[in-house]
């Protein structure tokens, strides 16, 4: 997911701060052999302008 947010900054010329990321929560764990296992719930980020 960095990488999908860090291409799309990148695209409109700007930077992004990520803030906060939050995954699934304890019921659903996530496999360490298997990170397609991950699942991202919400990004937080800020969008500066490119300096």
């Amino acid at each position: 997911m960095h990488s999908t947010l860090l291409a799309a900054a990148r695209h409109l010329d700007r930077n992004i701060q990520i803030l906060e990321q939050s995954g699934q929560s304890a019921d659903h764990p996530m496999h360490p052999a298997i990170p397609e296992t991950r699942h991202l719930k919400y990004s937080v980020c800020r969008i500066l302008p490119n300096s």
